[in-house]
């Protein structure tokens, strides 16, 4: 028998909201470097119309979006001059198969800018000061860019910091960054619901 992952998570997602009580309205995404521009594009695009038809007949109004150090211009990181630009286009070229020069739809089709527009989500940006491999200042440009079509953007740059900025649990940066989220979440009304999560602890002391 041919297994169905499709049909699985859809299955998943169903029981999730109607037994966890979980509020699909408060979606939202969240992603590191290459994965936060995934989630970036994948909440851009849903609550702009534009999708992929293979995902069903509705794709959820995401609410909002949280991405660590994104890579938002890939042709920019690839022409990037710092001292870990050989590292970043290995990167580059194991993400998107090889230079721009070979796949330039490739490298024009991830740059999450061109889904700015009105319909954006609030999104929380966060980044390394110092990132060698994704300059904070393409990140920078993007909040502009995001604030200038009219949309709640919150940028959180970390000074000293580069791209893997939050690796140590209880350093001052990563501590910074959970409370950082956590606080845009409850100000967006977005993310797990505290209520929902109180009535499940008090269950699971009953128990």
């Amino acid at each position: 028998m041919t297994k169905n992952p499709s049909g699985s998570n859809k299955c998943l997602a169903k029981l999730a909201v109607k037994e966890l009580g979980v509020d699909i309205s408060r979606l939202t995404l969240n992603g590191a470097s290459a994965g936060g521009s995934l989630a970036i594009a994948a909440a851009y695009s849903a609550n702009s119309g534009v999708r992929d038809t293979s995902c069903g007949p509705r794709v959820p109004h995401v609410a909002a979006v949280v991405a660590k150090a994104p890579l938002i211009d890939a042709l920019g990181s690839w022409q990037h001059a710092g001292e870990m630009k050989d590292l970043q286009r290995s990167y580059m070229s194991n993400y998107l198969g090889g230079p721009p020069e070979r796949y330039p739809e490739r490298y024009a089709a991830v740059d999450v800018r061109r889904y700015i527009g009105p319909t954006n989500p609030p999104t929380l940006l966060l980044a390394g000061a110092n990132d060698p491999l994704l300059p904070a200042a393409s990140i920078e440009d993007f909040a502009r860019r995001l604030a200038a079509e009219g949309n709640e953007t919150k940028l959180v740059l970390f000074p000293y910091s580069g791209h893997d900025f939050n690796t140590t649990f209880d350093s001052v940066t990563n501590q910074t960054m959970i409370q950082t989220v956590a606080r845009f979440l409850t100000d967006n009304n977005v993310g797990p619901d505290p209520n929902v999560a109180a009535r499940s602890q008090t269950t699971d002391n009953r128990s």
